[in-house]
């Protein structure tokens, strides 16, 4: 695990964090934190481009930075089909409760994702959160297809 949530990195330190993991010939990181970094759509660019070329990341976690519904969407085109999650749930995770978290819809999105790609996940609380009709509708089709909610 590498923890850099809430480091105040932006784009500038995210393009340089992502960079050199994407080149680096040994690493095998499993989790990358970085949430609270005030990462935008650009910063979200080089995580992009690092999810895209990384065989053994499982989480990144993207919760609470400046992420437009365009680059959340463009991360989850690319982590849900390797299985990476990007809220912050973990694998193996059975509950999660954001219940009154002032979610948004980028979160709805990452939420989605998560939803995807989880295979324990069974109990899940969103309550009370602005998601709008976009989160809404992202949510609704990660409700639709997960694999562990009951």
């Amino acid at each position: 695990m590498h923890s850099l949530g809430g480091n105040k990195l932006k784009d500038e330190g995210t393009e340089i964090v992502c960079n050199a993991l994407k080149e680096s010939k040994v690493s095998k990181l499993t989790e990358l934190l970085l949430h609270n970094n005030g990462i935008t759509a650009a910063g979200a660019e080089s995580v992009a481009a690092y999810l895209a070329v990384t065989t053994s990341l499982t989480e990144c976690n993207v919760r609470d930075n400046k992420l437009d519904n365009e680059s959340a969407t463009v991360l989850t085109k690319i982590s849900a089909p390797k299985g990476i999650m990007l809220f912050g749930i973990k694998h193996g995770q059975r509950r999660a409760d954001f219940h009154s978290s002032g979610l948004g819809p980028v979160d709805a999105i990452l939420i989605a994702n998560d939803l995807l790609v989880s295979t324990s996940l069974t109990s899940l609380s969103l309550g009370d959160n602005p998601f709008g009709d976009e989160g809404v509708e992202k949510l609704s089709i990660g409700l639709k297809e997960s694999k562990s909610l009951t």
